[in-house]
């Protein structure tokens, strides 16, 4: 999928200046896998990952995607708080040429109703139940309504008892994939155009409405990180939380 809402004069000028790579973000997290392997990576409540073992889960899951038959460009909506499976979805979905969405755990079927129709979702990843909201029992119905919604993945280690056909729990997948090879060659070939291929999809707050999708190739978002390590003059050394939503970052002043 090729990105609409910049013109080839824009692009153009942004790779002259250096702005705009064709650099990815899971190029930055095999650079660091490389580098540092044995520093901490990701940490939430339940996980700590170092770089080399973040590197070859993602791997783990992009390979099970590529496997289960999920086409490059598909779009995988990722609906969750903060937490290290999260953080690897997206990488892992950048990874086996997927273009995931992320979206806020707050929205509700109304706003999934659009979004699912809208981008013509193929999978979603989610949590079962999170602050006493069953998002599988959403999803379920959003699948009768969606033929092309046909795989949930779990971010909870089991599948639950009477859940629909084709659901599966993302950790126990990625677990069990890692202990086996990955032909990395199969992954190559699914890279996206850091520059030409829509790569991330995210949503607007939907204060005033129905949340709006904004289209993204991987090089500008990648230019805003950069700028922000540059600005806050980060290190390897340094450690940082992520308090805003990764569905969205932190609210405007």
């Amino acid at each position: 999928m090729k990105p609409i809402r910049y013109k080839k004069t824009m692009t153009d000028e942004f790779v002259r200046d250096g702005y705009w790579t064709q650099e990815t973000f899971y190029d930055f997290w095999e650079k660091n896998a490389r580098e540092i392997p044995d520093q901490e990576a990701l940490v939430d409540s339940k996980y700590r990952l170092t770089w080399k073992k973040a590197v070859e889960l993602a791997d783990a899951m992009a390979i099970s995607f590529v496997e289960m038959g999920i086409e490059k460009h598909s779009r995988i909506i990722i609906q969750s708080p903060n937490s290290v499976y999260g953080f690897l979805a997206r990488i892992a979905c950048e990874r086996a040429g997927l273009i995931s969405l992320t979206v806020y755990p707050y929205l509700r079927k109304k706003e999934l109703t659009y979004m699912v129709d809208r981008t013509k979702a193929s999978a979603v990843i989610i949590l079962h139940t999170y602050n006493k909201f069953n998002y599988l029992e959403m999803y379920e119905d959003l699948q009768k309504e969606f033929s092309h919604l046909k795989d949930i993945f779990l971010f909870d280690d089991l599948v639950p008892p009477g859940a629909p056909a084709g659901t599966f729990s993302l950790t126990a997948m990625v677990e069990k994939r890692v202990l086996l090879p990955i032909d990395k060659d199969v992954l190559a070939k699914r890279r996206l155009d850091a520059i030409e291929n829509v790569a991330i999809l995210t949503t607007t707050s939907g204060t005033t409405g129905i949340p709006k999708l904004v289209e993204w190739p991987a090089a500008p978002r990648i230019c805003t990180s950069k700028g922000r390590v540059d600005i806050w003059s980060l290190t390897k050394d340094d450690i940082t939380m992520a308090i805003a939503p990764h569905a969205g970052g932190p609210p405007g002043p």
